[in-house]
């Protein structure tokens, strides 16, 4: 709802495959498995620190999806890369600021929020994603991503009053 302009064309689309709604489902449940993992991990008397549990959990996320990786689209995506930067430090620029120092911040994040507080603000990467378009590229917004970006925003918001009402009467 936040990220596309009419969220109800994607059932209208090819997008709406089997294959695509079980990834997304994946991808959840990924997440919540690695919040919920993530934060025990960190309870521990001996927690392992965030860069470790990054390291790890894109060391096993690698090595579980490489028998699945198409390496033949890997040489057509550089052969027909459309910017002057050269493909593969763009794209490990891309992957550490936009993957992998985000997950740091989470495991990070875990050791003094809940799993269900970090993972509201988790998801509001496509917030992030449609004001950073909004202020940088001058993409417009229209009622349906004004609506989904309240819909995000406002647990955060319930949820941090609720911590501040409770932390004052503790």
């Amino acid at each position: 709802m936040v990220a596309i302009p009419n969220p109800l064309a994607i059932f209208e689309t090819a997008h709406a495959t089997v294959f695509g709604l079980l990834a997304a489902l994946a991808s959840s449940l990924g997440w919540a498995i690695s919040g919920v993992f993530g934060k025990r991990l960190s309870m521990m008397a001996n927690p392992p620190s965030a860069s470790q549990l990054t390291f790890f959990r894109y060391f096993i996320g690698s090595t579980l999806v490489m028998p699945v990786v198409d390496f033949a689209e890997y040489s057509t995506t550089v052969s027909e890369w459309p910017y002057a930067a050269p493909f593969l430090p763009t794209v490990l620029v891309l992957a550490f600021l936009t993957v992998t120092v985000p997950t740091w911040a989470f495991y990070k994040g875990l050791k003094h929020v809940s799993v269900s507080y970090a993972s509201i603000l988790e998801l509001s990467t496509p917030v992030t994603g449609v004001v950073l378009g909004f202020v940088f590229l001058g993409d417009r917004l229209n009622l349906t991503q004004i609506v989904g970006v309240a819909f995000v925003l406002l647990p955060v918001i319930i949820l941090e009053r609720l911590r501040l009402k409770a932390k004052t009467q503790a």
